[in-house]
Formats: C-alpha cells, structure tokens, sequence
C-alpha cells in the first residue's frame, strides 16, 4: 500500500479522486505544508473506486489508528463517507471536496454520519452541480457547507490558500460542552 506521510500531530487521512493521472500526491501536495503543521497527514495512493474502501480500512488497521480525520476529493469524498458510515468511532471530523463521489451508494445512509461535516464545493464545479451539496447538507445532520468562489472541482488546488484557511479553521474547532 503507496502512502505520502508528512508532518506530526493527530493523523489527517487524504484520499483522492477518480480520473486519469489523478494521485493523491497531485491532489494534495499543495497543501500539505500548511496541513502538516498540526497533523500527521496520510495520504493514501487507494487503487480506484472498487477497492478504495477496503485499502482505507486496512490502511486505517494496519497502521493502528485509533480515529482519524479525514479529507476526500470526489470519489475519496465518497469513500470517506462510506467509511464513516460503517466505522463512526473511527471519524472525528469528515471533509468533502468536490462531490461525494460516483454512483448512489455513498448517498445512501449518509443520514447516518455521526462526525461533524465539512462539505467543501466550487461554486463553478462543471463535474458536480453545486446543488448536489445542498442533498449531502440537509442529509448529514452535523454538516456545514462551504462555497469557494470562481472554482471548480478542485478547490485544493484552484483556492488554496482559501482552501486550507477554512478546512483547518473546521478541523482545529473545539467543541463546546
């Protein structure tokens, strides 16, 4: 299993996309800089959407992660809701971008998500119509949204800087009691 690690805090799991030439290395790199500050990023090199679930599981296992945050681009947007679905002690705080991936099975019990939600899009996207957001909004009951504008599907990488600013804002909240 082919996996970039960088930095050093609680682990930040990143999963990529679908499409050609598409890696988690060329989905990610940009930002892992900023990212590794505060967290041990992970970002897996998943095989494609058929085993995508299983490497992350088993990457997850083996490398003995007790829970983990996670940020998916589209197609790893919708790995990592499967994941947190079948594994909610697992997910402490989910970040989507651009989509949530292909095919309906990743909308299905996503009312069932426990960690909170960041659910990041291109108001621009031409792969995913921004109003697909507003389905994954209503449904997943501790879900934020965060609209980038003049971008497409790949806020990473086209609004970086805006990009990280608000992921980390979300993932560096504490919760109050």
């Amino acid at each position: 299993m082919r996996y970039h690690e960088y930095g050093y805090g609680p682990p930040l799991v990143l999963l990529h996309g679908s499409g050609p030439d598409v890696t988690g290395w060329h989905n990610f790199h940009g930002v892992l800089g900023a990212f590794g500050e505060f967290y041990r990023c992970l970002v897996l090199e998943h095989p494609g959407v058929a085993t995508a679930l299983d490497a992350l599981t088993q990457f997850v296992d083996t490398l003995q992660l007790d829970s983990v945050d996670i940020i998916g681009n589209a197609m790893g947007g919708g790995v990592a809701i499967t994941y947190a679905i079948a594994h909610p002690e697992k997910v402490r705080r989910l970040v989507t971008v651009g989509g949530l991936g292909c095919g309906l099975q990743p909308w299905e019990g996503i009312h069932r998500i426990t960690a909170p939600t960041l659910i990041t899009w291109g108001r621009d996207d031409r792969v995913s119509p921004l109003d697909m957001a507003l389905i994954a909004l209503r449904a997943i009951p501790n879900a934020e949204l965060h609209v980038f504008p003049n971008c497409g599907h790949g806020a990473m990488i086209e609004q970086r800087d805006a990009f990280v600013t608000t992921v980390l804002s979300f993932l560096l909240h504490k919760e109050s009691n």
